[in-house]
């Protein structure tokens, strides 16, 4: 193999270093009023939630945290855009975190007029080259029929054609890879779908104690532990969860990573 043998390596070459003196910037997006053409329900207020993350962000270092409700689509994919051109180019910072609260699934993320495919979601990421980026997404699931319109990395806009003449929709160019991270690095995305607010509470919990201290992978396997035990249950009670659908995590971090 060439290169560097791996006895060569230092322990500080296998971590991300957080020397800029910015932690970075913190996104959250808050979507819970959507358009009646989506054909679902407004989501319960996750302010509770919000909170939370906020207050463990804030303990973790993070001390520039911008909050956004009910954004379009467009107007995401413009944020992240206008974020790494402008913020991270004006000025070196450690690395970046997106949290996402809204419906969605294994490949979608609805904003509140259509539905928003996780690999366009990441597209504008990409240019944070070598910046550690964490992405948490706290999606829903829905029962009701999805709306005609998606938003991806093939087409900025597209109507999902009839099966077979029916009424019946089925999206085209969907990415066949669930792993939303295939083009990109230094990069970790967690989807946490359908008890999402349990895992984002059992998270914060596991920030606002040992985010100062453990690496990011421990820390997430210690959120969903606390999240398949249930919370706030006494330990000589504690049965996991068998049926519990526990978060996806795809990760294509090269370094570890910790929030210090």
């Amino acid at each position: 193999m060439a290169g560097i043998p791996y006895k060569e390596f230092e322990d500080t070459d296998f971590m991300y270093r957080m020397r800029s003196g910015h932690k970075g910037i913190a996104i959250i997006i808050n979507n819970e009023k959507f358009d009646c053409e989506l054909n679902v329900v407004d989501r319960l207020s996750s302010l509770p939630q919000l909170k939370s993350l906020r207050s463990a962000l804030s303990y973790i270092g993070y001390k520039d945290i911008r909050i956004y409700t009910n954004l379009t689509g467009k107007e995401i994919c413009q944020l992240l855009k206008t974020v790494v051109d402008k913020d991270y180019r004006s000025r070196r910072m450690d690395s970046f975190f997106l949290g996402i609260f809204s419906y969605g699934d294994d490949r979608n993320i609805y904003a509140v007029d259509i539905m928003l495919s996780h690999q366009m979601l990441m597209e504008p990421l990409r240019a944070l080259a070598h910046i550690p980026k964490i992405i948490i997404v706290q999606a829903h699931q829905v029962d009701a029929q999805p709306s005609r319109y998606l938003l991806d990395e093939q087409k900025r806009m597209q109507v999902a054609q009839p099966m077979d003449g029916g009424s019946e929709y089925f999206y085209d160019h969907i990415p066949p890879a669930l792993n939303p991270l295939r083009r990109h690095s230094d990069a970790i995305f967690v989807n946490s779908v359908l008890r999402g607010s349990e895992f984002i509470e059992a998270l914060c919990d596991v920030l606002r104690y040992d985010g100062r201290k453990l690496e990011i992978m421990k820390l997430l396997a210690r959120a969903t532990r606390m999240m398949s035990y249930g919370p706030h249950t006494p330990v000589e009670y504690c049965h996991p969860n068998k049926d519990l659908r526990y978060p996806s995590v795809f990760s294509v971090l090269t370094k570890d990573f910790y929030f210090y």
